[in-house]
């Protein structure tokens, strides 16, 4: 997933704003994010970096699905907001 969180706001805005194609082009864009398992994971960044109210709303719908179909089988350090010790994973970040 490489989109930034203003390629994100651009491709919201087109969704709701723009007609015709590419109004199309935009929804395929944000069917695909929200499709991909890990979409979540971001949205700690939508939330805090997202200058579109609907972008943020497009991020708390995608921990809505995530809560409600996978929070049980997620790691529960990633429940817990832990990230992965560098040093557990055998990369040095020096």
């Amino acid at each position: 997933m490489s989109m930034t969180i203003q390629e994100l706001d651009r491709t919201v805005r087109s969704f709701y704003e723009a007609r015709g194609e590419e109004q199309k082009r935009a929804q395929a864009t944000l069917n695909q994010f929200k499709e991909n398992p890990d979409a979540w994971l971001l949205v700690d960044k939508i939330l805090q970096e997202s200058s579109y109210p609907q972008t943020k709303y497009l991020g708390l719908q995608v921990l809505d699905t995530v809560i409600m179909t996978r929070w049980k089988i997620l790691p529960r350090e990633q429940c817990q907001g832990q990230l992965p010790n560098p040093s557990s994973t055998g990369k040095d970040k020096r």
